[in-house]
């Protein structure tokens, strides 16, 4: 507590000194926590160290090095935080004790790359891309995914066992995008090719079944 033979100047300067020295506590805490985490993320999974290129990705599209040094840096990135996010959405999964409800979240939270990539390029006019993605999805996780993980699971086990209700939310799931992927094929080769505004019908169930 401060009185008349108190000097104001030393005072200060102790305040000064003090949030000098909680700041760069504050500071280095926070960068042993960073490098805690980083080393246990880089540890825990060789797949992890891949996440050096999300930078290199970032920096390449910031100095323009060309499409193909950006193409394969982000795609090599892309791997790890798909990796991630399966992971934080098994973790999530595990937390909730429902299994239809944890099998949508997976369904969900899964595909989330190729939601963003669908979104992004819908707006750049690239419907042939978006095609092309959701066909891709849905046949690497109905055949590579699916036949890996039997294979993989049949040399170490001699019987499989899987949890029956997440594997009808899945299958349902997959049903009901090849479904809204082959209505608006089948409605359009169905139709004459005279037909008045042929590609806004086509447009409006194309809408309709991705709803």
């Amino acid at each position: 507590m401060s009185s008349e033979n108190t000097a104001l100047l030393a005072a200060n300067f102790n305040d000064d000194a003090n949030n000098t020295r909680s700041n760069n506590q504050h500071h280095q805490s926070v960068f042993n926590s960073f490098y805690k985490n980083s080393k246990t993320t880089f540890q825990s999974s060789p797949v992890n160290w891949l996440l050096l290129f999300v930078p290199i990705g970032i920096l390449c599209e910031k100095f323009n090095l060309g499409p193909v040094a950006i193409f394969i840096t982000n795609f090599f990135a892309i791997i790890p935080l798909a990796s991630l996010l399966a992971y934080a959405t098994e973790e999530l999964g595990e937390s909730i004790h429902n299994d239809s409800i944890a099998g949508l979240l997976n369904a969900t939270f899964g595909n989330a790359v190729e939601v963003i990539v669908s979104v992004i390029a819908l707006k750049q006019n690239q419907i042939t891309v978006v095609q092309a993605s959701m066909l891709g999805s849905i046949l690497s996780n109905l055949l590579l995914v699916l036949g890996s993980c039997f294979i993989v699971g049949g040399i170490r086990f001699k019987e499989q066992f899987f949890n029956q209700t997440a594997a009808q939310t899945m299958g349902s799931l997959l049903a009901v995008s090849v479904m809204a992927l082959l209505l608006p094929a089948a409605f359009y080769l169905s139709l004459p090719k005279d037909t008045n505004r042929l590609e806004d019908k086509i447009l409006d169930l194309s809408r309709g079944t991705s709803i």
